[in-house]
């Protein structure tokens, strides 16, 4: 029995693969800015200091809040570490104990 390989036919015009795009993206200016900026920090910069008390106990409710947020989000994710490690080692000493049943004594003899 007699293979053939399949005839390659190639592209013959003169331009590369990477000059066939008909939609060119326009490149925008990337303006780099400190990764905690935003344009809320920005506006709290600009508010003037609270004349009135009311205006203070809100605004230290309001910073109170993201605050509490903020732990409890730290809380959430301990728990997911804590979860996941707790697995984790429990698969090794699943692992180890495999291993002693296998071999016994052997398992830690050097050869």
């Amino acid at each position: 029995m007699l293979a053939i390989t399949p005839l390659r036919i190639y592209n013959t015009s003169e331009k590369h693969w990477r000059q066939y795009s008909s939609h060119r993206p326009r490149r925008v200016p990337i303006i780099v800015k400190a990764a905690s900026y935003t344009k809320k920090d920005e506006a709290e910069k600009q508010k003037v200091i609270p004349q009135t008390k009311d205006d203070e106990v809100e605004k230290l409710k309001v910073e109170l809040k993201k605050y509490k947020e903020a732990e409890m989000k730290i809380k959430r994710y301990a728990k997911w570490m804590l979860r996941s490690t707790q697995s984790a080692h429990k698969d090794a000493t699943d692992v180890i104990e495999i291993i002693k049943d296998l071999y016994g004594d052997e398992a830690y003899e050097s050869p």
